[in-house]
């Protein structure tokens, strides 16, 4: 069986650009799953969060392993289930018993510590004369809302 990616048949063939399956641009190759309707801007943190992450362990290491991609994966899907249930709380967290509030709490801890756990797996070199906050906020988009009150005097 020919495999598409590698393989394909003279029918796939393309007039111009790449061909039908290169993976010139491709990294590692894992990508996370999509969101519920409205999470638009968690997948957008995310996919700048963990391309981040492989931003340093290219520049670290010069190229990123099997081994590395599985803990940049793993730490992506813990911040992604981290902001999520995050967001539950805060949309629904009114109509929530205590002890929801509470066991999905404890989920946003569990999930910041695994997420941590797989960042530390990675083994990367600590900047010490780095600001954490001035690359968060670097990274950070600038949310409609934030523009919206800068824009009103």
């Amino acid at each position: 069986m020919k495999n598409p990616v590698t393989q394909p048949d003279a029918s796939q063939k393309k007039a111009i650009g790449a061909p039908i399956g290169n993976t010139n641009a491709c990294r590692s190759g894992m990508h996370g799953s999509g969101l519920p309707k409205g999470c638009e801007y968690i997948q957008r943190s995310c996919n700048e969060f963990r391309r981040a992450l492989e931003r340093a362990v290219e520049d670290a290491r010069g190229e990123v392993l099997l081994l590395d991609a599985a803990n940049i994966s793993t730490a992506f899907r813990h911040e992604r289930h981290c902001q999520l249930v995050q967001r539950w709380l805060r949309i629904d967290g009114d109509k929530m018993s205590h002890s929801d509030r509470l066991a999905h709490s404890r989920e946003v801890a569990r999930a910041s510590a695994e997420r941590d756990k797989a960042i530390m797996a990675l083994k990367l070199p600590e900047a010490t004369d780095a600001d954490p906050w001035a690359v968060v906020d670097a990274q950070a988009p600038e949310r409609p809302q934030d523009v919206a009150r800068k824009e009103t005097p």
